[in-house]
């Protein structure tokens, strides 16, 4: 989407530079990535990067709106609501389709979710894309004044809440066969927090425990990747229920996996929100 950039970037595009950015990638991560890599960056020109910022920031006032938060906790199913939600998510995430409009390109939003994404390996891949390109060091894939450094630190903080990284845990099902297991690995590498299937941890009393390198650990804030789908297509038994009152902190809370999800689109009245409408409210011919 800057045309100077990328007829430089494919010009001197091979397979060999590629195989070698994802070798790098694999290395950092230490082990396979089961997922796509795309061969290119998107080079995104500063008014879209731009109008991109400022619909995200508007959605979220629209999401934060009183009457939006009170609907949204028809989202959440009775079993797996659970207690002390907090006042907004931790963690949002917005993605846009770019669509070409009277000439200029704009975003329109096609999901949302108030669910962590791939937060480690985005960082070391947007410094990897940057080693990719030519003279990419001019480029940047972070925002708000921000470097690597910055951002690492924002989103360690946000992951650890001030907690020793040994008190924190990644929770995912069988993490090592995820897909999004490279992402796992470079969290624990990066901030200390290893990823843990919560079929495998203790509860005492209102406690959670897990047994790192040999020796029991108390759970303080558990950093939740969980997929509720998965745990209901595999019928998953864990030692805990989700309505449990647990001394436990979490980042982010389980119930904005289904609060800001794509049910609340239907609710958004925003130029970059297509228009949405359920399928039981059409009337029949």
């Amino acid at each position: 989407m800057i045309p100077e950039l990328r007829r430089v970037y494919n010009a001197a595009y091979t397979d060999g530079k590629y195989q070698e950015y994802r070798r790098r990638l694999e290395a950092a991560a230490g082990g396979p990535i089961e997922f796509r890599v795309a061969e290119t960056p998107v080079f995104l020109p500063p008014d879209l990067r731009d109008a991109m910022v400022q619909a995200t920031s508007e959605v979220i006032e629209l999401l934060m709106a009183p009457e939006h938060l009170q609907a949204s906790l028809a989202a959440v199913p009775p079993e797996y609501d659970v207690p002390d939600c907090d006042a907004h998510p931790l963690f949002a995430q917005i993605d846009f389709a770019v669509t070409r409009e009277n000439g200029r390109l704009v975003p329109r939003l096609i999901e949302l979710q108030g669910f962590p994404s791939l937060y480690a390996f985005q960082l070391v891949q947007g410094l990897e894309l940057q080693r990719l390109v030519s003279n990419g060091e001019r480029l940047n894939c972070f925002l708000s004044g921000l470097d690597a450094d910055g951002y690492c630190r924002i989103v360690g903080e946000a992951i650890l809440g001030g907690h020793p990284p040994e008190n924190v845990v990644l929770f995912d099902l069988d993490p090592p066969t995820q897909k999004t297991y490279p992402d796992f690995a470079l969290t624990e590498k990066l901030w200390g927090v290893r990823a843990v299937c919560p079929t495998t941890v203790q509860k005492r009393g209102r406690e959670l425990w897990y047994h790192r390198d040999g020796r029991p650990c108390r759970i303080l804030r558990v950093y939740n990747r969980v997929i509720v789908e998965e745990l209901r297509a595999k019928q998953v038994e864990l030692p805990f229920r989700y309505t449990d009152s647990l001394d436990v902190e979490w980042a982010g809370h389980p119930n904005w996996y289904f609060r800001w999800s794509k049910h609340a689109l239907l609710g958004l009245d925003h130029p970059s929100v297509p228009p949405s409408r359920l399928l039981s409210d059409l009337e029949r011919p």
